[in-house]
């Protein structure tokens, strides 16, 4: 049997399936959640790294309807195929969520702040603080017009974004690169909702203070419905987490405290094993909830039993 996840997860030493600890005793949050989200993994196996072995394969098969909506199917269903890598580790996680906008295809007296696609040439060429200054005009096509800088930023921070256009029409934003300058925290203390608050009373400080990070993305603009992550899975709102690429497959099932979450996406600043930033939806209520979620949890990698 090929154990390509525990290859890639184990920090030190063999872990053996008869050193795995099972999984009946633990009472699971929204245990279907977790695998709806995992399915949604199974239905788009080019997208993981994982999910590509036999076994792997007949674990997604035996998913019924049942389990999806039964919160005592689901948890007998991660129990009954799965066990826990001994290895239980601290995590450090933090939260994100699909930022909602109003944006314009045409600039208008309240909607004149562009959001670029990327350049034919030069995407690489400048940092926020030179985009800001208007180097970009010209050189790279605008998609989109929104509020302020201040609403940028927070989309690019989020990554992605829904769009009410004032047509009526909703689209999402989706990125489509980068400038690959480093990615800096702005460093005014507080939840999202605090920042954003300072900036605005601060009018004559929201430049300088976007440029100490000089990271900017570009985007293209989607008819999709559905948020994705970075290999085009839907996401699921508490129960899909961006994690380390380098370390963590797509597709991958982690127990996080009480809750298993499935490494569906990545993010800028999540590095290193033991770093998850769990992704809570669409909208006020969901940054609501991500915008000041920091905290420290036990986390564990799911085993497929023998």
């Amino acid at each position: 049997m090929r154990l390509l996840l525990l290859a890639l997860f184990v920090l030190s030493g063999c872990v053996s399936q008869g050193h795995t600890v099972p999984m009946y005793e633990i009472n699971l949050v929204s245990p279907e959640k977790s695998l709806q989200a995992f399915k949604a993994s199974c239905d788009k196996p080019n997208a993981t790294h994982v999910l590509d072995s036999d076994q792997w394969v007949q674990i997604c098969q035996s998913i019924t309807s049942l389990d999806l909506m039964s919160s005592d199917a689901a948890q007998d269903f991660w129990a009954r195929h799965f066990n826990l890598s001994p290895q239980t580790q601290l995590a450090k996680v933090s939260g994100y969520y699909t930022h909602e906008l109003e944006g314009s295809l045409q600039p208008t007296s309240k909607l004149k702040t562009p959001i670029y696609a990327v350049p034919e040439t030069c995407a690489e060429c400048f940092d926020r603080q030179g985009i800001e200054a208007g180097r970009l005009k010209g050189q790279a096509e605008e998609i989109l017009y929104i509020k302020d800088n201040v609403e940028r930023y927070f989309t690019q921070l989020q990554g992605t974004a829904v769009v009410h256009l004032n047509n009526g029409k909703t689209k999402r934003l989706v990125v489509a690169g980068k400038n690959n300058f480093p990615y800096h925290f702005i460093r005014i203390p507080g939840s999202l909702q605090h920042q954003r608050q300072w900036l605005y009373q601060h009018p004559e400080q929201i430049n300088e203070v976007l440029a100490r990070n000089p990271s900017f993305i570009y985007y293209e603009l989607s008819d999709d419905p559905l948020v994705r992550g970075n290999r085009g899975v839907p996401l699921t709102a508490g129960h899909s987490v961006a994690v380390d690429k380098t370390l963590i497959p797509s597709g991958t099932p982690i127990l996080l405290g009480d809750r298993i979450v499935i490494a569906q996406d990545v993010g800028r600043a999540i590095h290193g094993h033991g770093r998850f930033d769990l992704y809570w939806g669409i909208g006020q209520a969901a940054e609501k909830i991500a915008g000041g979620y920091l905290t420290q949890s036990t986390w564990s990698v799911l085993v497929p039993k023998a």
